[in-house]
C-alpha cells in the first residue's frame, strides 16, 4: 500500500490523549469526546478500569452528531475537543497547569455556539460523572441547579453565579450533605441558562492542592497562555533533528512530546514509562528501544541515570528478569548496555560495569545448562527452557523467542568484548553464541510451517503444543480465531533478531520466510496484521516499525517507508497510538494496552532516524529513506551529531538555484571506522559530484570516504 499522506485513516475509534506536562506525576487523559479520565482500577492484570470519567456534554440537544480532536501544535498536549449537536457547537480546550509552587490543576475552557439564528433556547451544560473506587451525591429533584455543593464542607464544585466558573476536585468526588443522595453515576447541571448566541466559560480540576479561592475564568484564560508558553520551551527534542517541515515532522515532534509526559522522575532518577496508566514502568524489552530513542532526542544525561536503574535491577544469579518467566530480559539487557556504549562512545564505561556483562553472560548459560537437562521428549531440549513469550503468547512454553533475544544479547557482548580487548571474555562469548544459534537453526529447521499457500514460517511457539493463545483458556478444543495463535504471534521476536540483533544474514532463510509472511499479512490497512494479543482482525500499532525495520535491513527502504505512513496513520489525529487495535472493518471493539503507547512513540522516532542514518552491519547507510519520505530537497533541513556506533553523524540540506541542492554530511570519530558509506539518492537525480568532482553512481547510491570527514555532494534532481 503506497500512500505518503497522512491523515489517520485508520486511527482506533476508543483514544485517549494525555494532556500532563513532562515528567508530570499527574497523567490526566482526554477521551475522543472531550472527558477527562482519572486513575486506575485494577483487580486483576487483565481488568483495566479507570477510576473516574468526567464527561462535559450538552443536554437537551440530545447526543452529538459528530465530533473532531486535535492538539493546537505537535509540540503541545493543549486538546482541543468539537462536539457538534444538531443546532450547537461545543468545543472543550483542555490542558494541564502548574504554577510556580508546583500547584497542577487540570483546565478545560469551554464555549457554547447556537447554529443560526434560532432565538432564545435553554441550553445546559453539565458534567456526567462515573465513579467506580467512590460515590459522589447527586442533588435531589428541586434543588436550584447552580448549588452544586455548599462552602465550608468537603465539596464537589464552587460554582459562580451566573456561570464562568467551576472548580471541581477529581480525587475528591462526593460530600456529606444530608439532602443528596448517593450513586457511582450522576450529571451535575454546571450552566443552566436561557441564551441566544454563545457562552464561554471554565472548568478547573485541582489535582494537589485547595488553593482555588483565586480561581477565576481570568486565571483560567492566563494559566493557558502560560501552558502555551511552558510548551513552546519544553523542546523535548534537544538534539538537531530538523526534518523538512510537513507530516512526519509533526509526528516526530508530537512522539518527542509523548516520551516526555509518560516520564516520570522517581528517587530522583527518570524513568521512561511506557504509558500513563497500565503501562506506568519501565519495562526491559520496552526500554532498550525507549532509551535508544531518547538518546537520538539528545536526552544523554537521563539516558545514563535511567541505564543505571536498569543495572540496578539485576538479581545475585545474573538475571534480569522484571516481567515472570521473561528470561530473555537478561539478554535484552546486555544488548542495551552495549548499545548505549556504542551510541556515546564511552566504553570506559562499560568496561568499568562489564561484570554485569560476565554475569549476565554466565545466566544465559545457565538457561543453557538447564535445556540440556530437559527429557528427550522436550522440544526445547538443548536451547533454552520454556519461557513466556509475550506478543500473542502466554505461559510458559516450548519457544524462541528467548533464544532469538540471548543470541542478541551474546553478539552485542562479544562485539563489546573485542572492542574491550577482553579476548579470554570475547572467545568464551562467542562459543556460547554459535553453540546457541546451532541449536536454534537445527530446532528451526525441524519447526517450520507453511501458510496455506505453501510459504514457509517459524512459528514462535514450538508446534504441537497448545494452539490457543491464553494456556490457561484451553479447553481441549480447537480455539475460535481469536482465541488463536497466528503465524504472527511472537514474531516481535524475531524482527528484533534480524534487526537490531543483526543475527541472520539478510539471504538467511529465516529471513526470506519472516518477509514473505510479513507481504501476505499487510494488504488490510498497510501493515502487518494479526501479530499480537488481537489475533483475529486488528493490528499491533508499532510493530509495523519493528517490521519496517527489517525491510531497510533487507534493502528495501520502500517497504520501510510505506509501513512508515501506514503506522502514522493508525494513530489518533492527536498523534498518539493505542498498542491494539480493531481494523475499520472489524464487527466488534477491540483494543489492547495503554494509550497514548510509548513504545509506539519511540518506534517511529527510530524509523524516521533510520531511514536517514541506518547502520547495517559493518555499513553507514544514508538517506535510505530519501527516494519517498522526504522527496522534496528544495526544502532546508538538518541533523546534527547524531549518534552511531561510527560516530556522531550531521547531514545539511541546502537547497540552491534552479533545482540543484547541496549536501554536506560530516561524520567525526567516536568509535570504529565502517567498511563503507554510502548515500541513496533520490529518484531522478543526475549531475553528482563530491567536493566538486563528478562521480559515477552505485545502483542509486553513491561510496563515501569511510574516514571521519566533512564532505558535500551536489546534485541536481529531474522528476518525471
Amino acid at each position: 500500500m503506497k500512500n505518503d499522506v497522512i491523515d489517520f485513516r485508520f486511527g482506533p475509534r476508543l483514544t485517549w490523549t494525555c494532556i500532563g506536562l513532562a515528567d508530570d506525576e499527574h497523567k490526566t487523559l482526554v477521551r475522543q469526546d472531550g472527558a477527562l479520565l482519572y486513575g486506575q482500577v485494577m483487580d486483576n492484570p487483565l481488568d483495566n478500569r479507570l477510576a473516574r470519567t468526567l464527561a462535559i456534554k450538552l443536554t437537551r440537544l440530545g447526543e452529538p452528531l459528530r465530533s473532531e480532536q486535535r492538539t493546537e501544535s505537535p509540540e503541545s498536549a493543549i486538546v482541543v475537543t468539537t462536539l457538534h449537536y444538531s443546532h450547537a457547537t461545543l468545543t472543550l480546550t483542555a490542558f494541564a497547569h502548574a504554577d510556580d509552587k508546583g500547584k497542577r490543576t487540570d483546565v478545560v475552557l469551554y464555549r457554547i455556539e447556537l447554529d443560526g439564528d434560532l432565538g432564545p433556547i435553554p441550553v445546559e451544560l453539565a458534567l456526567d460523572v462515573h465513579l467506580l473506587d467512590a460515590q459522589v451525591a447527586q442533588k435531589t429533584w428541586g434543588e436550584p441547579t447552580h448549588a452544586i455543593g455548599r462552602p465550608g464542607v468537603e465539596i464537589f464544585g464552587l460554582e459562580s453565579v451566573p456561570q464562568a466558573l467551576v472548580v471541581a476536585h477529581p480525587h475528591k468526588l462526593g460530600w456529606p450533605a444530608t439532602r443528596h443522595y448517593w450513586t457511582q453515576n450522576a450529571q451535575l447541571a454546571l450552566c443552566s441558562q436561557t441564551f441566544s448566541q454563545s457562552t464561554q466559560g471554565a472548568l478547573c480540576f485541582p489535582l494537589n492542592h485547595n488553593d482555588t479561592a483565586h480561581l477565576d475564568e481570568v486565571w483560567a484564560r492566563r494559566a493557558l497562555e502560560q501552558t502555551r508558553a511552558y510548551w513552546a520551551q519544553a523542546k523535548p527534542i534537544r538534539s538537531t533533528l530538523e526534518l523538512p517541515a510537513g507530516d512526519m515532522r509533526d509526528m516526530v515532534a508530537a512522539c518527542a512530546r509523548n516520551i516526555m509526559q509518560a516520564r516520570v522522575v522517581h528517587d530522583g532518577e527518570p524513568v521512561y514509562h511506557v504509558g500513563p496508566l497500565f503501562y506506568r514502568g519501565l519495562w526491559v524489552v520496552d526500554g532498550h528501544f525507549l532509551l535508544e530513542a531518547a538518546r537520538y532526542m539528545g536526552h544523554d544525561q537521563e539516558v545514563d541515570r535511567a541505564l543505571d536503574g536498569v543495572l540496578r535491577r539485576m538479581k545475585p544469579d545474573g538475571s534480569i528478569e522484571l516481567l515472570p518467566g521473561h528470561t530473555k530480559e537478561t539478554g535484552i539487557s546486555l544488548a542495551t548496555i552495549a548499545r548505549q556504549a556504542e551510541l556515546t562512545g564511552n566504553w570506559q564505561g562499560l568496561d568499568a560495569r562489564w561484570d554485569v556483562v560476565r554475569r549476565g553472560v554466565h545466566y544465559i548459560q545457565h538457561l543453557r545448562q538447564q535445556a540440556n537437562q530437559l527429557p528427550d521428549s522436550a522440544p526445547n531440549k538443548g536451547l533454552m527452557p520454556d519461557a513466556f513469550t509475550d506478543g500473542g503468547a502466554n505461559g510458559l512454553r516450548p519457544e524462541y523467542s528467548t533464544p532469538l533475544w540471548s543470541l542478541v544479547g551474546l553478539r552485542y557482548a562479544r562485539d563489546a568484548a573485542r572492542h574491550l580487548n577482553h579476548q579470554q571474555d570475547a572467545a568464551t562469548f562467542s562459543d556460547i553464541y554459535e553453540s546457541l544459534l546451532a541449536d536454534l537453526n537445527r530446532c528451526a529447521k525441524r519447526d517450520m510451517r507453511t501458510l496455506p499457500d505453501g510459504a514457509p514460517y517459524l512459528p514462535i511457539v514450538m508446534p504441537d503444543g497448545s494452539p490457543w493463545m491464553y494456556l490457561s483458556h484451553d479447553t481441549g478444543q480447537p480455539p475460535m480465531p481469536w482465541e488463536a495463535m497466528s503465524p504472527l504471534s511472537g514474531a516481535w521476536a524475531l524482527c528484533h533478531a534480524i534487526y537490531p540483533g543483526q543475527v541472520f544474514e539478510v539471504d538467511d532463510p529465516l529471513v526470506t520466510a519472516l518477509l514473505g509472511v510479513l507481504e501476505r499479512f499487510d494488504n488490510a490497512q498497510g501493515i502487518p496484521t494479526q501479530a499480537g494479543w488481537l489475533s483475529w482482525r486488528a493490528s499491533w500499532t508499532y510493530f509495523s516499525s519493528f517490521a519496517a525495520h527489517v525491510w531497510l535491513f533487507a534493502d528495501r527502504a520502500d517497504k520501510a517507508v510505506d509501513y512508515m505512513h501506514a503506522f502514522a496513520n493508525h494513530a489518533a489525529p492527536t498523534r498518539v497510538w493505542r498498542e491494539e487495535q480493531s481494523l475499520l472493518d472489524c464487527p466488534i471493539e477491540q483494543w489492547v494496552g495503554d494509550m497514548p503507547h510509548n513504545w509506539a512513540s519511540a518506534e517511529f522516532i527510530r524509523l524516521a532516524r533510520h531511514l536517514v542514518v541506518f547502520e547495517r552491519g559493518s555499513e553507514l547507510r544514508l538517506l535510505e529513506g530519501q527516494a519517498r519520505c522526504w522527496p522534496a530537497l528544495d526544502q532546508p533541513w538538518r541533523i546534527e551529531r547524531t549518534p552511531t556506533r561510527f560516530g556522531p553523524v550531521s547531514i545539511n540540506i541546502a537547497p540552491q538555484s534552479q533545482g540543484k541542492t547541496n549536501i554536506t554530511i560530516e561524520r567525526q570519530a567516536n568509535g570504529a571506522d565502517p567498511q563503507a558509506v554510502t548515500l541513496r539518492l533520490p529518484e531522478g537525480a543526475c549531475d553528482v559530484m563530491l567536493n566538486g568532482r563528478p562521480l559515477p553512481l552505485n545502483g542509486g547510491r553513491i561510496n563515501l570516504p569511510t574516514s571521519p570527514a566533512r564532505v558535500t555532494v551536489s546534485l541536481e534532481v529531474h522528476h518525471a
